[in-house]
């Protein structure tokens, strides 16, 4: 019988990774608070720490969408809305993930796959990617909506977001 070697039986063994994504967020409905009618503020922290699986599994596109390069808490969103034309139209800025109201899909909520997020000629664009997690930059994106079943929007984003 022929048995491993040490060194490369230790290689063969199953490692555990713990992941974290812990979010503490803040809406506050301006009108309600201090009478801006029309105003609402958004505030997003994020931590994400824990072990790093991609390296494990030797993937190009990672095996989990929270996995991060930087272990660290940090201010994700923070921006002001202001809405006006009763709720028809809406002004947007601040810190501001672009993946929230652009290039969302239904399979980037299902399933934790980086590749099933957004696309990689989007994904690929500024020095850390654009304005989407893990690192957001500062935005502006207007919003109209004429009818219920029809909206048009358009954002200008830092393509410069920090790693």
């Amino acid at each position: 019988m022929v048995r491993p070697r040490p060194d490369r039986a230790r290689q063969r063994r199953p490692r555990r990774r713990l992941l974290d994504n812990l979010e503490i967020g803040l809406d506050l409905d301006l009108d309600k608070a201090i009478g801006w009618r029309g105003g609402s503020v958004h505030i997003l922290a994020l931590n994400n720490s824990g072990g790093m699986p991609s390296d494990d599994a030797g993937t190009a596109q990672g095996v989990d969408n929270i996995e991060v390069s930087r272990q660290r808490a940090r201010l994700f969103e923070a921006w002001v809305q202001q809405s006006f034309a009763g709720d028809k139209a809406s002004v947007l800025a601040g810190l501001h993930n672009l993946n929230s109201e652009f290039y969302a899909n239904d399979s980037a909520g299902l399933l934790i796959a980086p590749a099933f997020g957004i696309g990689s000629e989007l994904a690929a664009t500024g020095p850390n990617g654009p304005s989407i997690f893990p690192s957001t930059a500062l935005a502006a994106r207007v919003k109209w909506a004429p009818r219920e079943d029809l909206y048009l929007q358009a954002a200008a984003l830092n393509a410069s977001a920090p790693c």
